[in-house]
C-alpha cells in the first residue's frame, strides 16, 4: 500500500485505539478515497487493527487492480450484509465502529442484522483526520487550484454586456469538465443586485454596464477540491462599492493573519467579526468565515463563532469573508490557505484586489 495511505490509516487506528476483533467501517465515498485511493459509488471499507479491506462489486474489478496497493478486496456476491457477515466470522471480528453522521439509518439497520457483531457509533469527533494533508493531497489540491485560476482567466475573456448568468455558468461547467475530473460544487454566477444572495442560483439575468459580478466555483482533481470566489466589476464601480470591497479585503487578510495551528477556529472568526463591527457592517456577514478543504469540500475545521474546534497543523483552509447588502450588492473574496509543518502559504495566486473590466 502506498505510504501516505498507510500513514492515514495508522492515524485513524491510533485515534480509535483499535484492538483485536475491532474495526472501523465507512461507506462514504470521500472517506474510502482518502484512506485507500478507491473512488467509487459502491465502496465499503473496513479497517481492523491489522488489515484493510474494500467491499465492492465486480464492475470495479479493473479499477481495483489499478490501485496498485496491498489493500484487500472482497467482491459482493449476493448482498453486502451477507458478504460482511462471512468476513467477520472468518476473522473473528466482534465490534465495528462507525461515524453516525456519515451513515444512513437504513444502512445501520442492515448492518445490525449481523447478530454476532456489535455496531457502535463513534462518540468523539474524528472528522479532523479526513482534513489532514500530506504531500500527495497537497499536490492534488494545488493542481485543482491552478486549473481553477486558469479557468477563471478564460471566463474573464467571456464577460461582455448582455451575457446572462446562465451563459457564464454553462461556460464554467464546460471548462471545468474539459480540464478537471469534475466540479467541486455547482458554480455560482450572479450579477448586479443578485450578488447579495450568498448562494444564489444563476438565472437569465443579463449583464449591464456598471454591475458587480460574483463567481464562486471549484474543481476536483483525483478527489481533491479547490474553492474559489471573486467579486469584480463590469464598468465603473461606485465609491460605496469600492469602500465596501476594501473592508472585505482587509477582513480577508486579518483572517489569514490570525489563521494558525493549535488555535481555536472560533477565535479566527471573532477576529474578522470584530473588524466588521468597527464599520457597523458585522450584521451584513451572514455565514461562517471558512472551512477546511480536501476530499470534502467543507472539511474540518469550521471557522465560525460557535465552533469549538481546534485548528490542526497540516490542513488547507478556505477563508471567505463577505458582506451582503440587500437590493444593492454583495462582496465575497476567498483564498485557499495551507498550514503545513508550522508554515503558512496562500495557495490562490490570482489577485484579491478589485478587478475592474
Amino acid at each position: 500500500m502506498k505510504d501516505f495511505y498507510q500513514r492515514r490509516i495508522s492515524i485513524l487506528r491510533d485515534e480509535l485505539s483499535l484492538n483485536n476483533g475491532e474495526g472501523f467501517f465507512s461507506s462514504t465515498r470521500e472517506d474510502v478515497l482518502f484512506l485507500s485511493g478507491f473512488n467509487s459509488s459502491n465502496s465499503n471499507l473496513l479497517i481492523t487493527n491489522k488489515s484493510e479491506i474494500i467491499f465492492t462489486d465486480k464492475r470495479y474489478t479493473q479499477q481495483i487492480k489499478e490501485l496498485n496497493n496491498q489493500i484487500k478486496t472482497e467482491f459482493i456476491e449476493n448482498n453486502f450484509t451477507d458478504t460482511l457477515r462471512k468476513y467477520c466470522d472468518e476473522h473473528n471480528i466482534h465490534t465495528i465502529y462507525f461515524e453516525p453522521s456519515k451513515i444512513s439509518v437504513q444502512k445501520v439497520s442492515e448492518l445490525r442484522k449481523i447478530r454476532k457483531v456489535k455496531f457502535k457509533p463513534i462518540r468523539k469527533d474524528i472528522s479532523f483526520i479526513f482534513a489532514l494533508q500530506d504531500e500527495y493531497s497537497i499536490n492534488q489540491t494545488k493542481k485543482a487550484i491552478k486549473l481553477t485560476e486558469e479557468i477563471f482567466k478564460k471566463i474573464l475573456d467571456k464577460i461582455k454586456e448582455g451575457i446572462s448568468e446562465k451563459d457564464i455558468k454553462a461556460e464554467l461547467k464546460y471548462l471545468i469538465y474539459k480540464s478537471a475530473d469534475g466540479e467541486a460544487f455547482d458554480p455560482i454566477v450572479l450579477f448586479g443586485k443578485r450578488t447579495a444572495f450568498p448562494h444564489g442560483v444563476s438565472n437569465n439575468n443579463r449583464l449591464k454596464v456598471n454591475m458587480p459580478i460574483l463567481i464562486d466555483f471549484g474543481v476536483n482533481v483525483k478527489g481533491y477540491n479547490s474553492d474559489f470566489t471573486r467579486t469584480f466589476f463590469f464598468g465603473k464601480p461606485s465609491d460605496e462599492f469600492k469602500k465596501k470591497y476594501e473592508i472585505v479585503l482587509s477582513a480577508l487578510r486579518i483572517g489569514i493573519e490570525n489563521l494558525e495551528a493549535n488555535k481555536k477556529a472560533q477565535d479566527v472568526a471573532i477576529s474578522v467579526i470584530k473588524f466588521f463591527e468597527k464599520f457597523n457592517v458585522d450584521k451584513n456577514f451572514t455565514h461562517a468565515l471558512g472551512h477546511g478543504l480536501g476530499v470534502y469540500l467543507h472539511n474540518f475545521p469550521r471557522l465560525a463563532l460557535r465552533s469549538n474546534q481546534i485548528i490542526p497543523d497540516n490542513i488547507i483552509v478556505a477563508i471567505e469573508p463577505a458582506l451582503y447588502f440587500e437590493k444593492k450588492f454583495g462582496i465575497r473574496i476567498e483564498q485557499d490557505i495551507l498550514l503545513y509543518k508550522g508554515k503558512k502559504e496562500i495557495l490562490t495566486k490570482i489577485t484579491d484586489e478589485l478587478i475592474v473590466l
